[in-house]
């Protein structure tokens, strides 16, 4: 090996505190491998562009790549710091970029063996599968390896407007769906607790409230009760009768129709809003005792900011403002 290439191959780089994104820089890059293409008079030979600079031929020196816990080689905590390693042949001027600015790449270094660096997860990063693109020169081809993520320990902190604090402890990042346990609070008071089926990753959290065969049942029985009430059955003949003062009408001769329609139509929206106001109480006195059984926001820096609906006093479609914030050991 000559002199040029060892020090291309051992090359360190250290990152200024401040770069640029991690797709701004990819961008520069793959713009100065497209002039370089050029230069060498390869931008219109890609048979001769690929075979001089192949699809660089490199893996993770622990761990794999794919889908599933199992399968992360490398699980990086909130403010923590790693080592990561990638092993092949890379040619001098390969490019690794980490798909993600929740990672800092502290350091790197090309080398005989293959690409280290020193990877740090910002304080505030959420949960995340991460992608590790490495590029050979010139050409820009490629290989995807997905064996990182940002995971560990996280609490969860809802505060829904109206009062109500949902307290939830995730372990490993949620960064699949998974069940775990949340304690609902007002103030210092312990509400309950709920199991939610719980999915973060990429900025975004959402959990969705396990209800019992018992409950599901409990509220169908509700409806098919209210269906049958009085008050519904009152309405229900109402609209029956206005409706056919509207077929009445309709043998009019047509100058006498929209005179005649007047009546029984304005019966018949009164009576929908007497309706919608007796599905609307029954919603209510449906609803939740305390909390949400659905919440959906984002996390960024540290807080949360979302909706969450089927909430304690509202209907079922009535969203209601989220905030709140998460930690991680």
């Amino acid at each position: 090996m000559n002199r040029s290439l060892a020090l291309s191959l051992c090359l360190v780089v250290s990152l200024p505190a401040a770069a640029a994104s991690w797709n701004k820089k990819l961008d520069a890059w793959r713009s100065a491998a497209y002039a370089e293409r050029k230069k060498l008079g390869l931008d219109k030979d890609q048979k001769a562009l690929y075979a001089k600079y192949p699809t660089p031929e490199v893996k993770f020196a622990v761990g794999g790549s794919g889908s599933g816990p199992a399968a992360v080689g490398l699980i990086i905590c909130p403010d923590e710091t790693k080592q990561v390693t990638l092993a092949g042949k890379l040619a001098p001027g390969s490019f690794v970029s980490v798909n993600s600015d929740e990672l800092e790449v502290v350091k790197e270094a090309f080398t005989a063996k293959g690409w280290e660096a020193t990877l740090h997860a910002k304080k505030t990063a959420t949960p995340t599968r991460i992608d590790v693109q490495v590029f050979s020169p010139v050409s820009a081809a490629s290989k995807y390896l997905g064996g990182l993520a940002i995971g560990c320990d996280h609490t969860w902190i809802f505060e829904v407007s109206g009062g109500d604090t949902l307290v939830v402890k995730s372990k490993y990042g949620v960064m699949e769906e998974a069940k775990v346990t949340g304690e609902w609070k007002r103030g210092d008071k312990v509400l309950g607790q709920a199991s939610f089926r719980m999915w973060a990753g990429n900025g975004n959290v959402r959990l969705d409230q396990e209800v019992s065969q018992a409950d599901q049942m409990a509220q169908a029985k509700a409806m098919m009760d209210m269906m049958k009430s009085p008050e519904m059955k009152s309405i229900d003949a109402k609209s029956e009768a206005a409706s056919k003062k509207m077929g009445e009408c309709g043998k009019l001769p047509p100058d006498k129709m929209q005179a005649c329609f007047a009546g029984p139509q304005k019966e018949i929206e009164a009576l929908s809003k007497q309706r919608e106001e007796l599905m609307a109480r029954l919603e209510i006195k449906s609803s939740p005792p305390f909390g949400c059984r659905r919440i959906d926001t984002n996390a960024k820096d540290g807080l949360l900011s979302g909706e969450a609906e089927i909430c304690a006093g509202k209907r079922s479609s009535e969203r209601v403002k989220v905030t709140g914030r998460y930690t991680a050991p």
